[in-house]
């Protein structure tokens, strides 16, 4: 069975019209500039997430391993003073 359709398909030609009088160029170039700002503005962020994450599990960890080494330090100033 073929797609038999009743026009033939609509093509679209989309051109870009400098209307303030500054060439084709510029206009891409701010364009693409302002789409790299908002880039790396969500680049920045999303590392400032991971970082954050980062930090955090990073804190449990040193407080667990302070912890266990706090306690090994009780018991051998407990058991130091013991003949």
């Amino acid at each position: 069975m073929e797609l038999t359709v009743s026009r033939p398909p609509v093509y679209l030609a989309m051109q870009n019209v400098a209307t303030s009088g500054e060439p084709d160029y510029r206009m891409h170039q701010e364009q693409f500039l302002a789409r790299l700002k908002a880039l790396i503005s969500a680049a920045n962020d999303n590392l400032c997430l991971a970082q954050a994450r980062y930090n955090a599990d990073f804190d449990k960890t040193v407080r667990r391993h302070l912890s266990e080494a706090v306690r090994v330090l009780e018991v051998v100033r407990s058991t130091a003073g013991r003949p």
